[in-house]
């Protein structure tokens, strides 16, 4: 039996948001906190540790 992972919210959005910047979703500056918040529903620390976790990879 395969050993399961539960990501975090954070986690997940990450691996989303890297995934969206690979195909080039976005050219020039990424949305906002709020703006990533309000899109993915989760809360404005949530996206705030995202966006951190992204500029550390």
């Amino acid at each position: 039996m395969a050993d399961w992972q539960r990501l975090t919210a954070t986690e997940q959005l990450t691996a989303h948001l890297r995934g969206e910047l690979l195909r080039g979703r976005w050219t020039g500056t990424m949305p906002g906190v709020q703006r990533l918040a309000a899109e993915f529903s989760v809360n404005c620390k949530t996206a705030e540790t995202t966006l951190q976790a992204l500029e550390h990879c």
